[in-house]
């Protein structure tokens, strides 16, 4: 939503209120890849805690808890369930690949 401020540059001229947008959407991207990096650490020291202690990479009903707090985060912040299960799905394979690699 825009601010007055910035509804009234945007009818002005478009063209900066979409680069503002854009810039506005390059933070977000980049919260977005701070946050990944950060599971993604969590992912490696699961995976060390599971080998040590030969544990299963894979367990399906995590994976399932995991991506219904995500269709119902998605629900309650108006975003689309379907979209976020796609993305949870993606982040997963890639959460489990990395942890393989780490069995081996």
């Amino acid at each position: 939503m825009l601010n007055k401020q910035e509804k009234n540059r945007a009818e002005s001229d478009p063209l900066q209120e979409l680069e503002q947008l854009r810039e506005r959407i390059d933070k977000v991207d980049e919260k977005i890849l701070q946050s990944l990096a950060e599971r993604f650490e969590l992912v490696s020291k699961i995976g060390e805690l599971k080998r040590r202690h030969d544990l299963n990479v894979y367990d399906p009903e995590r994976a399932q808890e995991v991506e219904n707090k995500w269709s119902s985060y998605a629900e309650q912040s108006g975003f689309s369930p379907e979209c976020a299960i796609k993305i949870y799905k993606t982040i997963h394979e890639c959460s489990v690949n990395a942890q393989k690699s780490i069995q081996d």
